[in-house]
């Protein structure tokens, strides 16, 4: 799926973070082009522009305007309007945490952790400041200032997997093998689809010499490649609900659909089409969505655009098989659950419903054949364990 793409290039001074500077400093507005941007994109940074223009002694109107070009990662413009907002009104936590945040976006490390740490010393309370802080140490090699960081956030919030897996990572570059391992294995529980977390785990275990450990937690990892936890950030939330585009659409559909809120999930899929018709990633979430809702001729027209616009996107056929099992057609869910397969081997669901599907015509060994590679990938998976035990106490 393509991100949105805006060709901003600002024209101002080099940026420098000298945070107690002159009014006098205050640099002026990034000079943008638009012209590759959506329609409906372009016309939100134009208004949100004018308002600053308009307004050159408010800091809300020049703020705003950056976190607008934030909402679509445009860095570079954005930390010049936070620079300027921050300048304006210089009392102001958000400004200055938007600012630490974006300097840490954009790779300058070291400013970032001057925003932030300025930040942080308003506004002491803002629990997302002390995690990006403690983030940016870390990165610029200040492993023990950051360590201390987390530890204090760790005891604190000890609920937090980034946090686990962000000492898990500081213990793996000091050789405590043993207490990385720990800490990305406490990460691993308390989020269960942690990518980077399972990758990091199996890369320590393969160190510790635990081989069949490490190939569970690779195949774990492939199957959550991209999945983190979702961070409770007020400010950070603000920012990406003014992203218009279909990306944010997705997303929020998404969190929709995981409350069960189906006709929201569906109006905001539908949405991101009408902003991006190549949007795949809104065909394969309406295909499930339609079938859950029983409108399968719409759900079958979304699979055929999902196609249409890349034929290798697994979920677009298992979202599809599962549609097709509803509709009681099991050897045509049997070959888009083989298809999904033959993408991406390391898909459990895929494998436990190919399981279900051979079970019932009788095809018993391949069906455990199946369910112990749904095992194999996901060791917890109940259902499949189910099946397996079943098969195995009937043979």
């Amino acid at each position: 799926m393509p991100f949105i793409v805006l060709l901003i290039v600002a024209l101002a001074l080099p940026i420098d973070l000298h945070l107690q500077a002159a009014h006098t400093d205050t640099p002026d507005l990034p000079r943008l082009n638009l012209d590759n941007v959506l329609p409906v994109v372009r016309q939100q940074i134009q208004q949100a522009y004018m308002a600053a223009e308009v307004n050159p002694e408010d800091p809300n109107a020049t703020g705003t305007l950056g976190m607008i070009l934030d909402a679509y990662e445009q860095y570079d413009s954005a930390a010049i309007c936070y620079r300027r907002a921050h300048r304006l009104d210089p009392d102001s936590f958000r400004w200055l945490f938007y600012l630490g945040w974006v300097e840490a976006a954009r790779g300058e490390r070291e400013d970032a952790v001057l925003a932030l740490r300025e930040a942080l010393r308003m506004r002491p309370d803002y629990l997302p400041t002390r995690l990006k802080l403690a983030d940016s140490l870390l990165s610029i090699g200040r492993s023990e200032e950051s360590r201390d960081i987390y530890m204090d956030i760790s005891k604190a919030h000890p609920e937090l997997a980034e946090v686990h897996y962000a000492l898990g990572r500081i213990f793996a570059s000091r050789g405590e093998s043993a207490a990385a391992a720990a800490e990305y294995l406490k990460s691993c529980e308390l989020f269960p689809r942690y990518g980077a977390a399972h990758y990091a785990l199996a890369l320590i275990y393969r160190k510790l010499g635990r081989e069949a450990d490490s190939d569970q937690q690779f195949a774990l990892y492939e199957q959550n490649k991209t999945t983190v936890p979702r961070s409770e950030d007020p400010l950070r939330s603000d920012v990406m609900r003014l992203n218009v585009g279909s990306i944010a659409h997705i997303r929020r559909g998404t969190d929709f659909e995981e409350e069960g809120r189906f006709v929201e999930a569906i109006a905001e899929q539908n949405e991101a089409l009408r902003v991006d018709p190549h949007a795949v990633q809104a065909h394969i979430k309406l295909i499930s969505l339609y079938g859950r809702s029983g409108e399968y001729e719409k759900a079958t027209a979304h699979y055929h655009a999902a196609l249409d616009l890349d034929p290798n996107q697994v979920d677009a056929h298992y979202n599809y098989g599962v549609l097709l099992l509803k509709q009681n057609k099991p050897r045509d869910a049997a070959a888009l659950f083989e298809r999904a397969l033959q993408i991406n081997p390391y898909y459990p669901e895929a494998h436990v419903n190919l399981g279900s599907i051979y079970e019932q015509e009788g095809r018993l060994t391949d069906a455990a054949d199946q369910f112990t590679e749904a095992i194999a990938n996901r060791p917890n998976y109940a259902v499949a364990h189910f099946h397996l035990g079943r098969i195995l106490a009937n043979q």
